[in-house]
């Protein structure tokens, strides 16, 4: 998370960096044997200041966006994760893989909506119980269309959003209603970017995964 914070600082340093640059006045010199007059040295004291403006600004933290600005927006999101484990008797491991791409739309600062428009899974799992192995593949894919036979817990939604908090860039949200998923996101200062990276792990299985989101249409 750090290395993501970072660059939104150094991002945010060469774009305002580049704007002060852009509007630095010349400061004229005095020719060599001539006295500096009360005009030039005025001018060179007002260049100064003017500077020193901009530097404390480039130096002030960028105000973060509140839960309030949420209201009407929408996040295009893009999602990828793995699993993998064993279960505790021994007898069967698997390995996983999923993408995917998405909207968050916020139709107020308390409530919005989760559609999923892409979800692709893959697992490869193995039987070590027998004296030759057996090997499984399964496969889910959703794209635009309807959620495949036996399959209901993912699909494309939408899924009630509800909104947690938003407290010094970290928005909570709770998807799919009461005892939905908690997640949460790192928004950036301007709040065109969402982040969240999770790692969970439970009876000898391990989860992560990476959902990025950016402010769209």
């Amino acid at each position: 998370m750090k290395s993501i914070n970072t660059l939104f600082v150094i991002a945010t340093f060469l774009v305002a960096g580049s704007a002060a640059q852009s509007q630095t006045a010349d400061v004229a010199g005095v020719t060599t044997g001539t006295a500096a007059t009360a005009a030039s040295i005025n001018a060179l004291a007002a260049a100064i200041n003017a500077l020193n403006g901009r530097v404390d600004a480039l130096e002030e933290t960028p105000a973060n966006v509140t839960q309030a600005d949420l209201a009407g927006t929408t996040y295009c999101i893009s999602y990828f994760g793995g699993l993998g484990g064993i279960n505790l008797s021994g007898d069967f491991a698997r390995i996983g893989s999923y993408v995917g791409s998405g909207k968050f739309s916020f139709s107020s600062s308390a409530v919005g909506s989760l559609t999923i428009q892409l979800d692709r899974e893959f697992e490869l799992g193995w039987f070590l119980g027998t004296t030759s192995p057996d090997t499984s593949i399964s496969a889910y894919d959703w794209v635009d269309g309807p959620v495949p036979a036996g399959e209901t817990a993912d699909g494309p939604g939408p899924f009630d959003v509800a909104v947690n908090s938003l407290t010094d860039g970290v928005l909570s949200v709770t998807i799919g209603g009461v005892g939905g998923n908690v997640e949460r996101f790192n928004i950036s200062p301007d709040g065109n970017m969402l982040l969240s990276s999770n790692f969970s792990s439970d009876s000898g299985e391990g989860e992560t995964n990476l959902i990025i989101g950016m402010r769209c249409i």
